[in-house]
């Protein structure tokens, strides 16, 4: 019988464990441990990240296109709605820490649809709604974070393992669900943002955490956009998509 051919089979897996060992690092060292300055190893990892958006993540928007912006209405409001100056993001001293801002840092928080606005307000049934709509009065280049739209993805072997950790970690970081209750769970995309902002791009878009078919865009400068048309919302059903599974009882 003739000695059969042995064959070779190479698997490639386009992920660099370096970056996971990397980004691991990073988010343990800004939640933990270093807030403003970081290590070495995590400011050459950040400084590589923020080379590839530039370069390869750009997307832009014309002046004119449409976003929305929802606001709860408060216990008890008087006013039926919110005026348009109100719409707007908070001043610096009623600023709290949101996904890409921190406390005392006002960013305007839009969305791509009056459903992912809505979303984003986490809002319950009964709740009492104001939409804005906001309109780009200039053309902008902001750092896409979006895994589902605009997306760029370069061709090539050389950028497979960076697209990956881009795709995978970096953008997953910007939609993720963190608890509400957990006072650091931002500080990383708090820490992107400043190193995007300082780049000089006028925002981020990024998946909805809360909206599976929705987007949302955050501005730096929430001059570059105007409010217009006032939308009252009055929510009527929430639908929630659930996985149950049994306890099991203790031996």
């Amino acid at each position: 019988m003739a000695d059969q051919e042995k064959k070779i089979v190479t698997v490639q897996i386009p992920f660099s464990l370096r970056d996971m060992a990397a980004f691991s690092q990073l988010l343990r060292e800004l939640r933990f441990e270093n807030r403003f300055f970081l290590s070495d190893v995590s400011n050459k990892f950040v400084a590589g990240l923020i080379k590839y958006a530039t370069q390869l993540k750009v997307h832009h928007f014309s002046a004119g296109t449409r976003f929305y912006r929802a606001r709860v209405h408060e216990f008890k409001m008087e006013e039926s709605h919110y005026n348009q100056e109100q719409m707007g993001p908070p001043p610096p001293h009623k600023t709290t820490h949101g996904r890409l801002n921190p406390i005392g840092i006002p960013y305007l928080y839009l969305a791509n649809d009056i459903d992912t606005a809505i979303s984003e307000v986490r809002p319950w049934i009964g709740c009492n709604i104001t939409v804005a709509e906001f309109t780009l009065n200039k053309d902008i280049s902001v750092i896409n974070f979006s895994k589902k739209v605009f997306t760029n993805v370069p061709s090539g072997n050389e950028h497979a393992a960076a697209e990956t950790t881009w795709r995978e970690l970096i953008t997953f970081m910007f939609s993720m669900p963190f608890h509400p209750r957990d006072e650091t769970a931002y500080v990383a995309t708090q820490y992107f943002t400043e190193r995007i902002k300082k780049e000089g791009f006028d925002g981020i878009l990024y998946d909805s955490a809360l909206n599976r078919d929705g987007y949302n865009l955050t501005l730096f400068d929430h001059g570059i956009s105007a409010c217009g048309k006032l939308m009252k919302v009055d929510v009527q059903t929430i639908h929630y998509d659930n996985k149950v599974s049994e306890i099991p009882s203790n031996p």
